[in-house]
Formats: C-alpha cells, structure tokens, sequence
C-alpha cells in the first residue's frame, strides 16, 4: 500500500505542465505566473514629494534657531502631475504637493502641519536634514529588480507592482479544465428532484461532493466542471468517464470501497484507464485510486466529503497545481500545539487525519488547533487537517501534531457576534 507522500509523488509525476496564455492582469490574479518579470525602469523615475508641504535647500537651515530664523521666499506652487518648476535659486522654496516633481536644487521638504509660512515666506527655527520626505529614482522599485518569479502564484501586489511598469497583460499557466461527477444510487442532484413529492426519497441524500469538489477544484487554479451523477454499475461508471475523457483531469467521487457497488475501478477499467495505484496507506481514504485516462489523470476518492477533501487535499491538488505551472506544488505541514485532546481508533499502518481548526495564539502568536467536536463547530469552520501517527490513538492537549492547513488561520471568524 503506497504512503501518502507516495501517491502524492506518483500523482505529481504524471501531472503535465499544460503551457501558458497571456491574459489581463486581473485575470491572472492567484494563478501561476508563467514568465519572470523585471522591473524595466525605476520607480520613480524622478525625485518627488512624499507629502503635501514646501520644499526648499536643506542647507538655507542650516543656521535656524528660535531666536534666529531662517526665512524662505515661497516662489510658486508645484502640484502632481503638473510641470516641474524650474531651478530653485538660494533662500527660495515652493509650495508642493505630494506625488509632485522636486525642483532641481531642492532636496528637504516640510511637512505642510509643521510649516511655518506666512505672507509668502516660509520660517525654520531648527535645521532641516537633506532628503527628508523625497523620495529618490528608484526608491520603491529598482530598475532590474525582479516583480514576479515564473511558477509564482499572482497575488495583489504583484499586480501593482507589474502595473507600475505599464504592463497590462501577464503571461500565465494554463487552468486545468477538470470533470467532477459523482456515483450511486442514493444520490440526488440538489436542482434534480427525482422523486414524486419533489424532495428526497427515503435513504437518499443530495449530492453535495460534487459542488464541494468543483469549489476545492477552483481554488486550487483548475476550471470546474460538473457532470452528474453516474449509476451503479460498471457501465454507466465507464460511460461517463468516457463522456469527461476530453478534460485535463476528472475527479469520480464515491464507489471506492469494498462493497457490492463499489464499481468505480471496474469502471475505470471498463473505459480504458490504465490503474497507477490502488488503496493509500491513509485514513479516511484508504481505497482511493489513480489512473490514466488518454491524456487525462483520473482520481476516485471516496463519497464522503471530509475524506475526499483529504485526498484532494494530498495528492489531487498538488497534480492540479503543477499542471497549472505552480513552483510549488505541495503546501506542506506545519507543526501546532493541540488547544483539546485528541481520541481517534488507532490503525497500525494507516495515519489518521482529523479535521481541525488552526488559530494563532494571541499571546504569542503560535498555531494552536481545535480538532472538530472539542469545539461546537460546523464542519465548514474546519480549517486544516490534523495528522495522527499510524497506531497512535491519543494525543492529549498540550501535545504537537502535523497540521495540513488549507484556509488561512485567521481569516474567518467562528461565526455571528
């Protein structure tokens, strides 16, 4: 039985970069970038004001005392945008703006609140140091330096960064276009109300795994698209993972036990796919599998959402993430002090992973994490996954454990104030 960090291997190596489109800045907002980019100027590219105030020559202060000022004749008002003014000759200053070009021979500029200007004259009582509130060329961004690295994921200040070169367009890894359908007979579509009352027959359920997998599927920079549910047999499983074989990737959710309609690697099999692994050492999941499907990577994880997020989460995902070009495709653990005891059936030869939630500790800023139940949680408040060591059974608070984080720590509250 293949390890976790096997299948995920396994799944990665058979994962083809899928190449690159060059689209709008935006729209390449959390993909990978599929270039490097270099800053191709300074940024500025002149010497401007950090503030609203008067700028002047640092050194006409040099002699400025309470009971001796310094007096500067203010010659003209400079504002962003606006034509630089010509040189400033000695005891001389401007009124300017921020964002607005420094004058030659000025180098000092005073905040407007701290000013002391009347009548057309600026007043000092302390000197002024040279360069303060200028910003030079180059000050917030070097021509040369690098903006994005290829295999980068796009984030927001990238995109400013990029713009600020003038760039309006990034070159991006291509999304993978992937097939989500789900099987059994108990399932029903939500907008599929198959039975005469309208509503839900008795034993079955809506088929919420499908949406859940599309949302993981576009998070993770691949294109969703929903096909269904499939029957029960070997057949119909085989037919409509013939009717996906089109996409880049197709992700079959349920049927992966070992029951009687457990008919999903028959099925595989009935299209064509070729088997590159069976069962992972892991549960939940344990009898998930991967295949080839063409040129389509085919992934069957089990029927119930907490275990097909786990197996998304270690070794669907990082296949997505490098065939969209991400440098890194793996997200990795992270160590986390556990805030409540851990209880699971220990399993020789199987981790146990447990859903969780990761939070900071506010006194010092460490990870702590709740595992599900110890807090009166919706699973949809779960944000990480809690690794338990194969044959343990108990971790008691205090303890440490490997977390697979797959929300940001801090980003949702628990719910309504």
């Amino acid at each position: 039985m293949l390890s976790v960090e096997d299948a995920g291997r396994r799944a990665v190596e058979k994962a083809p970069f899928l190449g690159s489109e060059k689209v709008e800045v935006l729209a390449a907002l959390g993909r990978a970038s599929a270039e490097d980019v270099v800053a191709a100027f300074d940024h500025p590219r002149w010497e401007k004001s950090a503030m609203d105030g008067f700028g002047f020559r640092a050194d006409d202060t040099a002699g400025a005392a309470p009971a001796s000022r310094v007096r500067l004749k203010i010659t003209e008002t400079l504002t962003a945008g606006g034509e630089a003014g010509g040189a400033l000759g000695p005891q001389e200053a401007v009124r300017i703006m921020t964002g607005a070009v420094v004058p030659a021979g000025a180098d000092a500029v005073v905040p407007l609140e701290e000013a002391r200007a009347e009548d057309g004259v600026l007043q000092f009582e302390d000197p002024i140091p040279a360069g303060q509130y200028v910003r030079k060329p180059g000050d917030e961004i070097r021509a040369g330096a690098r903006l994005l690295d290829r295999g980068e994921e796009v984030r927001p200040g990238h995109i400013e960064s990029v713009t600020t070169m003038g760039r309006t367009h990034l070159e991006v890894g291509r999304e993978p276009a992937v097939a989500v359908f789900s099987t059994g007979d108990e399932v029903v579509e939500p907008e599929d109300h198959r039975t005469v009352e309208g509503g839900l027959g008795h034993g079955q359920f809506y088929c919420s795994i499908n949406y859940y997998m599309a949302a993981l599927v576009e998070r993770a920079g691949g294109a969703p698209l929903r096909m269904g549910i499939a029957a029960d047999s070997r057949e119909a499983i085989g037919e409509r993972l013939r009717r996906c074989a089109y996409a880049d990737v197709v992700i079959i959710t349920g049927g992966t036990g070992k029951g009687d309609k457990d008919l999903v690697e028959p099925g595989m099999r009935e299209a064509g796919a070729e088997m590159v692994f069976k069962d992972v050492a892991m549960w939940p999941g344990t009898y998930s599998a991967f295949g080839l499907l063409g040129r389509a990577l085919v992934f069957n994880v089990p029927g119930n959402p907490s275990a097909a997020h786990i197996c998304f989460e270690f070794f669907v995902r990082p296949a997505l993430r490098r065939m969209a070009g991400f440098r890194r495709p793996f997200r990795g653990l992270r160590q986390v002090r556990l805030g409540a005891e851990v209880r699971v059936k220990p399993r020789e030869g199987l981790p146990n992973y447990v859903r969780g939630r990761v939070r900071h500790d506010p006194s010092d800023g460490s990870l702590v994490a709740m595992p599900w139940k110890s807090e009166l949680l919706a699973p949809s408040r779960m944000n990480a996954f809690l690794v338990i060591p194969a044959g343990v059974g108990r971790i008691e608070e205090g303890g440490r454990a490997a977390a697979a984080i797959f929300s940001p720590p801090d980003d949702e509250e628990d719910g309504p104030a």
